[in-house]
């Protein structure tokens, strides 16, 4: 699933179903929770990866790394290279949230949308900086790797 789900690395766990974990993290005794925290010590985040794939399947999530979408959903596919920036797949609207650290936010910014009828530009140009899109980042994630200061509109 890595190179399909944007190559994060990860790692299974099977619970029994009795234990009601799902998805989340065990909080009973007898699982192997230093394990967990050991694989995740050895992991360093890239809060600005070069790929991005993200399913947008919870009201409250609107953020994933660079990315913004308020009504998106299915699964969104978007690759930065330099400043062009390319995203296919998904439904709704869809933004890239920039900064100077993940582009050069001197020059223009080139923004491609693939869809089952090609692809095609649309956006290019210099974004434009918005103490709103900063604020907002910053407050919903609280983390100073992920405050942006623009904000580029994919569809």
């Amino acid at each position: 699933l890595r190179p399909r789900h944007g190559g994060y690395p990860a790692t299974f766990n099977l619970y029994p179903p009795k234990d009601r974990i799902g998805h989340g993290f065990p909080k009973k005794r007898g699982h192997d929770i230093r394990s967990i925290f050991a694989w995740m010590l050895k992991h360093t985040r890239d809060p600005r990866p070069e790929r991005v794939v993200w399913e947008p399947s919870l009201s409250w999530k609107r953020h994933f790394y660079w990315l913004f979408s308020e009504r998106g959903s299915g699964v969104i596919d978007v690759r930065r290279d330099g400043n062009t920036f390319t995203a296919s797949g998904g439904r709704g609207d869809l933004w890239i949230q920039l900064d100077k650290t993940l582009c050069d936010l001197k020059k223009p910014v080139v923004v491609r949308l693939v869809t089952r009828d090609g692809e095609r530009e649309v956006f290019r140009g210099l974004p434009k900086l918005s103490l709103r899109v900063l604020v907002e980042s910053v407050g919903v994630r609280n983390d100073p790797e992920m405050a942006y200061v623009a904000r580029v509109r994919v569809r």
